[in-house]
């Protein structure tokens, strides 16, 4: 049985006013791949509206929903969500977006909502979101080693929650979690509200609060997943 279902999304620009999409559905259990779309289908974004919105995360994300989800994409994307749902694993969906639509880039896909529900579509744990790029390059790309790696976790936990109704963070618990997920680490003792500790793989990891992140996030690529930030580099 496949343990990963894949679809791989492409925008490409068709003319002034449109975009075009394919969508390519796999499993890895087959070498066998299903085209879904196959670049006819337009679609149009405005990026004017979008703009104007962009401090209402949720109007925003209905709005590109909208724009994405025509018929056709519609229906091929449950076509893949109820294959993966059948197969017992995450859907990953993987965005591709064509060199000659860079402004494409700058639209806020992990907002996406789904026009149906109402709901953040790549919020869950059944979708996993991710944008990939290609490149004409054909020198070799070297890994960096292990050891050069670092991970920073940010743990939101406002002390007003409860003013909120709402229930404070269990950051050792976050942080147990994000640590397992890293490989382990040696703990070593907390300095204020600074922990740093050494992943046995040799990721050095450390816990900071948001006032020490700008100087942090500098050094790396940041990565966000949901409570927890990552940034290696």
């Amino acid at each position: 049985m496949a343990s990963s279902v894949d679809l791989e999304i492409g925008l490409f620009r068709r003319d002034e006013d449109n975009y075009g999409i394919e969508m390519r559905f796999s499993r890895e259990d087959t070498e066998t791949d299903t085209r879904l779309l196959g670049g006819k289908t337009p679609l149009s974004f405005d990026l004017t509206a979008l703009r104007a919105h962009a401090d209402d995360g949720a109007e925003y994300g209905r709005l590109l929903g909208r724009a994405f989800f025509v018929e056709a994409v519609r229906t091929a994307f449950s076509r893949a969500r109820a294959q993966a749902a059948e197969l017992n694993t995450p859907l990953r969906v993987r965005l591709l977006i064509n060199a000659g639509s860079p402004e494409l880039h700058a639209l806020r896909w992990e907002t996406m909502r789904d026009p149906e529900g109402d709901y953040p579509l790549f919020c869950g744990e059944r979708i996993l979101f991710s944008r990939y790029l290609s490149s004409s390059d054909w020198r070799l790309l070297k890994l960096r080693a292990r050891t050069e790696l670092k991970a920073l976790l940010v743990f939101a936990n406002p002390v007003d929650l409860p003013d909120y109704g709402l229930e404070p963070l269990d950051v050792d618990a976050e942080m147990a979690r994000a640590v397992s997920g890293l490989g382990g680490v040696d703990e070593s003792p907390a300095l204020g509200n600074v922990v740093v500790g050494q992943v046995s793989r040799g990721i050095s990891l450390q816990v900071v609060t948001v006032r020490d992140v700008p100087g942090q996030v500098g050094e790396g690529q940041l990565l966000c997943f949901h409570d927890v930030v990552e940034v290696f580099g």
